[in-house]
């Protein structure tokens, strides 16, 4: 019986060494597409990664915010990937209502960032000064105002706390 369970400790243990192995093989090359695609970004979009990355480690950050980041990183480093998403999502069919919404969306975004930079203006502040009150950096309100991603609610309250409004001056019908 002894050698028995000798012989089934030892397959036990080269299995998971096995599995480990496996392991350590798939996260290396998953690594190294990471890499390759970070180092085919633009040095902008490099600092952009660097710190949503500093998000994404942050033990103080929401997991919402890290989730948020993470897309964010995926977007910037496979953008063809995200575009593929994008064109499946546009290859269905989408009602005429759903058609009315979305546009209504897109119009809504546009008045928004609209507002943002209006307030931003009248206020004298550059998109580093609206960052440092958000407590987000400088490329994370560049993106927000070039439209690159619909903001959630509470950016937004964010935002119109940053900039001393309430949120209804920014996106209206959001906040009824």
């Amino acid at each position: 019986m002894q050698g028995k369970c000798g012989d089934m400790q030892t397959n036990i243990v080269k299995q998971m060494n096995q599995a480990e192995r496996t392991l350590t093989n798939t996260a290396v090359l998953q690594f190294a597409a990471m890499k390759s695609a970070y180092d085919g970004c633009s040095a902008e979009v490099q600092l952009i990664i660097t710190e949503m990355i500093k998000i994404v480690s942050d033990p103080d950050v929401s997991s919402s915010d890290k989730i948020h980041a993470t897309e964010v990183i995926v977007e910037a480093m496979l953008p063809s990937l995200t575009t593929d998403v994008r064109e499946l999502e546009q290859c269905h069919q989408m009602s005429e209502e759903g058609k009315k919404l979305e546009e209504s969306l897109i119009l809504e975004e546009v008045k928004f960032v609209e507002r943002v930079q209006s307030l931003m203006d009248q206020k004298g502040l550059s998109q580093v000064e609206l960052a440092n009150r958000m407590g987000v950096t400088q490329p994370a309100v560049s993106n927000l105002l070039k439209r690159h991603g619909r903001p959630q609610r509470r950016t937004i309250a964010r935002i119109a706390e940053a900039l001393n409004v309430h949120p209804k001056e920014l996106w209206p019908g959001l906040f009824e």
